[in-house]
């Protein structure tokens, strides 16, 4: 220990340097065992998975979008589809969808004959018509053709054909301008004609 010189008579000038050598020791022998106190995280609580969340067909969804005051902190009951380490597939209204497992919890007690069947929301889907050539009669050739040695082709006066309505891709139902209606139906008319 070294004394600090200062224009009085320093403090440390009556202190033995012998005696204090098994103090200092001492001290410096008992601070090495004292252990830090344990870092402190504030922030969420780990996450404890539960054992049995691997082997479960029904599940809770946690809601983790705000609340409202009434609204209960987990959503549904839904079945499980496909399991992995860090997510489970659930059925969510219908449709297949990734969850991670920290926001589920296992329903116990349920099995997947009690899960709910959701409704499908919204605008019914449409029935597509089965795809047909757009010049031809369903069931009818648009030619007879006699097919014989010395027959020759009898060609079939074109019949009215019901005009089928266009259909887009996505099954919606179109229909011409009135003005280009007499077009099309004449079209419809000439292709028939092999």
């Amino acid at each position: 220990m070294q004394c600090v010189w200062t224009p009085s008579p320093p403090p440390c000038s009556n202190l033995d340097p012998a005696a204090e050598l098994p103090f200092v020791q001492n001290l410096r022998r008992r601070l090495q065992l004292v252990a830090p106190p344990p870092v402190r995280f504030h922030g969420d609580p780990p996450v404890q998975l539960p054992t049995d969340l691997s082997v479960t067909d029904c599940v809770f969804v946690r809601h983790d979008t705000h609340r409202d005051s009434l609204q209960a902190p987990y959503d549904g009951l839904f079945l499980v589809l496909d399991q992995n380490p860090k997510f489970l597939i659930l059925d969510l209204n219908g449709k297949p969808d990734s969850v991670s497992v920290d926001r589920l919890k296992v329903a116990h007690g349920v099995s997947a004959a009690d899960v709910p069947v959701h409704r499908r929301r919204g605008r019914p889907p449409n029935v597509r018509p089965a795809r047909l050539s757009p010049n031809l009669a369903i069931g009818d050739p648009p030619c007879n053709v006699n097919q014989g040695p010395n027959q020759d082709i009898d060609w079939q006066l074109p019949q009215p054909l019901a005009i089928r309505p266009q259909v887009t891709r996505a099954g919606r139902v179109t229909r011409p301008p009135a003005n280009f209606t007499h077009f099309v139906t004449h079209d419809i008319y000439s292709l028939q004609h092999c």
